[in-house]
């Protein structure tokens, strides 16, 4: 998974001013924070979490997926991690002109076009991507308040992130810039295939 300073890097980047989260006349500006920060709790915000997710693009972390002059095998596996958005907005907004729920999808919906189109970017130096196979859905899980008799508007969204792990068994001295991965192998399974089958590509 990220470490806490990429995580920082990503979190840095929705809390810029890059993010037009206009909404008609009414500019909320968000704040993000992270889950376990202290922060006020001036509506609306947003708490993005990163958590493990029980999921794998590979069988095992033994898998090989290339071969290194014929001699010496690459191994990798791809680890999930969910990233957990959540949107908290009160009943109403500007002057009770606008209600909460459609603050909240909105201000969701600007956040998932901008971490679709700019994340790759930042995570292709951290050997992560966003997980495109995982279907992105955006939930009202707003609950009301009972000692309060209040309610806070909460919608969530969540993304999944992939970061690939490459390692090869070498001896000492070996040149690890000499003619690497001559062949690399690929796992595939069909529609009606119990397990992958390994095929290496010339």
């Amino acid at each position: 998974m990220l470490t806490e300073t990429e995580r920082a890097v990503l979190i840095d980047d929705i809390n810029s001013d890059r993010l037009n989260w206009a909404y008609g006349d009414f500019d909320p500006a968000p704040r993000i924070y992270r889950f376990g920060e202290g922060f006020k709790k001036e509506l609306p915000y947003i708490m993005v979490q990163f958590l493990p997710a029980n999921r794998t693009k590979f069988r095992s972390v033994g898998n090989a997926i290339g071969i290194d002059k014929g001699e010496y095998v690459e191994y990798g596996f791809c680890q999930i991690e969910n990233v957990s958005f959540k949107c908290y907005c009160g009943e109403f907004h500007n002057n009770k002109t606008l209600n909460g729920r459609l603050l909240a999808e909105h201000l969701l919906q600007v956040l998932r076009k901008h971490v679709f189109t700019n994340w790759n970017y930042l995570l292709r130096d951290m050997a992560a991507c966003i997980d495109d196979f995982e279907s992105v859905a955006i939930r009202d899980v707003t609950a009301y308040q009972l000692k309060t008799g209040t309610k806070v508007v909460v919608w969530e969204m969540d993304i999944y992130l992939r970061t690939q792990f490459r390692w090869r068994k070498t001896p000492e001295g070996y040149d690890p810039d000499d003619e690497l991965l001559e062949k690399i192998g690929l796992y595939y399974k069909g529609a009606t295939d119990d397990k992958y089958e390994y095929e290496l590509v010339e």
